[in-house]
């Protein structure tokens, strides 16, 4: 075993050259398939392959990424599709139809992440372009499956800063970029991950991830990657252990450009091209209409073609600044209209991020004294509220702009084309009934929910009652300086003779035994206290058909009910039905977000306060941060064996 950890550790400071010496074809872990030892009878005749010359800095990479192929290993190119990772994936597919050409038949993969909150216009791009490569990989017999990534459900936009009322990142609090980590790398490197496990047993050999990163970009992003080791000839190893290659590193922008306008015309084109010249073309387009107009990229035989550089991602991206410049030079263009709401929510967010009357006030953990933080935190549940109601609205808005344009289409109003045929359908969906099931479950857990399935009540205003909400204009508030915590004494959620049980339900351990009869309790018990039942999944899950069912079937007959039930009710429905799923091992954390925000429930009641009453009172008897540091420093001194005399000095017990 020893011998094995210290063989695999050696193996992490390998290239992929090294990889040759200690498994060659000859030992017989590996031997590259050669094409007529495939199953080719889905597989259409190959093409005869194209010798034209691709330019000099092109050859180089396609000869970079065949001469992999050849060593076994499988190519993974990261495409966002916007202009560098383009080009990557046209070099790949290029030297994947020669080593096919060749005889060597392994899989090789494009995959694409997607956040939720892209562009629209970037990520219906980026959609077309999947069915481009996928039609063209069946045509050409070529073995490239092209894979599409999201984040997780519960770290997604809309269940993150809606449900949870977790702050965006900012240009002051974003210098890690938590948001792009959660929405696209970790799940690239979960497929990663995955792939190259089922590579690795196929063929004995480890995936290269191609990336389109760039020494150009910035000088930022020269220091990252010198900092890493890229290379374009070379895989490295990254953090993770996967083998990474920088196929385009030394480009100029102008370098990028000139290949993407070479196969601007297939038949001129020095090999077949994966993408059509209309989305070579919308490629060209997105990137002018993002930067004011200028960009000189003119497409056909002639004319000058100036860098263009734009910039495009997440619609509610922050840490670009107060404005989106990008987006806001696309809004110019009346193609671009429906993406202006987007636009305005993403700015209300900017306004409002300073503004502390828009945040919880009380904290999520309990000190070893037994007391809760109080000071300006998350979003508020009425906030979260605003958001919601927005989105909801702005999706119900697109969906009649799409119905609008269909009408258009038919009767003859506007020309019958491919980019009128797309606007057709709704470009984008900010809450998925998913999402808004899990807001909703987060919600009726919330202190100042008035009502079981508040996210719900939203939805069916919007939906049913058509009382749609337009996103404010308002002035950016200004950066103050964060108050000093205060702290409230809560014990174990038991301080003050206020009663907290959490997610314990009374009726449905009553009536479980006649409605789940297959269930062998009625409960389940976390920490020694009795919960709802509930079911576990590897993550925070959502049954999607049950949602949809409970939500657009169950819940309308019940709007009206609903609103004299207490929140909580919500959050064990939702459990005890099965439609949500709680990660494996986390129940403890969720009895206690309910216990917590149910005591202040309880607390609001015994004294008859509504919500900014009870805030007031919270702040009023609280206690400074210096009377709590003493608190703490008591309790650990007497844990420690020490006490207080009579004159404040600590004697051995």
């Amino acid at each position: 075993m020893q011998r094995q950890a210290v063989f695999q550790q050696s193996l992490m400071g390998l290239d992929a050259d090294d990889f040759d010496s200690i498994f060659p074809e000859t030992t017989g872990h590996y031997r590259a398939p050669r094409y007529s030892e495939v199953d080719h009878t889905s597989v259409k005749k190959l093409q005869t392959p194209v010798t034209r010359y691709a330019g000099e800095m092109q050859e180089a990479a396609i000869t970079t990424l065949l001469g992999l192929i050849r060593k076994g290993h499988s190519l993974v190119a990261a495409a966002s599709f916007g202009k560098d990772s383009s080009c990557c994936v046209v070099l790949m597919v290029e030297a994947v139809r020669r080593a096919v050409a060749e005889g060597i038949f392994i899989r090789h993969f494009v995959t694409t992440s997607s956040t939720g909150v892209e562009n629209p216009a970037l990520e219906s791009h980026a959609l077309r372009c999947q069915d481009e490569i996928r039609a063209f990989c069946e045509e050409h017999g070529l073995p490239i499956e092209v894979y599409t990534v999201y984040p997780s459900l519960a770290s997604s936009f809309v269940v993150s800063t809606v449900g949870r009322g977790t702050l965006p990142r900012t240009p002051e609090n974003g210098k890690a970029r938590a948001c792009s980590s959660s929405w696209k790398v970790l799940p690239q490197q979960r497929l990663a991950a995955e792939l190259s496990e089922q590579v690795q047993q196929e063929n004995g050999r480890s995936t290269v991830t191609i990336i389109g990163t760039r020494l150009e970009e910035s000088a930022s992003r020269k220091e990252r990657m010198d900092a890493r080791g890229e290379s374009a000839t070379t895989p490295v190893r990254n953090d993770d252990g996967h083998l990474v290659l920088s196929l385009v590193k030394h480009w100029t922008l102008n370098d990028v450009w000139d290949l993407v306008y070479s196969i601007a015309s297939p038949e001129k084109s020095a090999y077949p091209v994966p993408l059509s010249s209309q989305s070579i073309e919308r490629l060209f387009t997105l990137y002018r209409d993002a930067n004011e107009g200028t960009c000189g990229v003119i497409l056909g035989d002639g004319g000058n073609r100036a860098a263009c550089g734009a910039r495009h991602g997440c619609w509610s991206c922050q840490i670009v600044g107060d404005k989106d410049k990008s987006m806001d030079s696309m809004l110019k263009a009346d193609k671009y209209a429906y993406m202006r709401p987007l636009n305005d929510l993403r700015n209300y967010l900017v306004a409002s991020h300073n503004d502390f009357e828009k945040r919880e006030l009380v904290g999520r953990k309990v000190s070893k004294a037994g007391f809760i933080g109080i000071r300006p935190d998350v979003f508020s549940y009425q906030f979260r509220k605003e958001l919601l109601w927005y989105l909801l609205s702005i999706d119900a808005d697109e969906r009649e702009r799409a119905e609008r344009m269909e009408d258009d289409i038919a009767l003859g109003r506007v020309e019958d084309t491919p980019d009128n045929r797309m606007l057709a359908s709704p470009m984008f969906e900010n809450v998925s009934l998913r999402q808004l099931a899990l807001v909703d479950f987060q919600w009726s857990m919330h202190r100042e929910a008035e009502h079981a399935f508040p996210a719900l009540a939203i939805w069916y205003e919007v939906n049913v009652f058509g009382r749609r909400r337009k996103v404010p204009k308002r002035l950016k508030a200004p950066k103050i300086s964060v108050p000093t915590t205060r702290w409230f004494k809560v014990g174990s959620f038991d301080h003050d003779q206020i009663p907290s049980e959490g997610l314990r339900s009374y009726q449905d351990e009553l009536w479980n035994k006649h409605r789940h009869p297959e269930r062998i309790f009625t409960h389940r018990e976390v920490d020694g206290e009795r919960v709802v039942w509930f079911e576990e999944d590897e993550n925070l899950a959502i049954d999607a058909e049950e949602a949809c069912a409970f939500i657009t079937c169950t819940y309308p007959s019940m709007f009206m009910d609903a609103r004299s039930y207490s929140a909580i009710d919500g959050a064990r429905l939702w459990l005890n039905e099965g439609i949500i799923k709680l990660p494996k091992g986390q129940a403890a954390r969720y009895q206690n977000m309910a216990k917590r925000n149910q005591y202040f429930v309880n607390l609001a009641a015994k004294l008859n306060l509504s919500p900014n009453e009870l805030n007031s009172y919270l702040v009023k008897h609280s206690i400074t941060n210096a009377d709590h540091e003493r608190l703490l420093a008591d309790a650990a001194a007497k844990a420690a064996g020490f006490q207080h005399d009579l004159f404040g000095l600590l004697l051995a017990a």
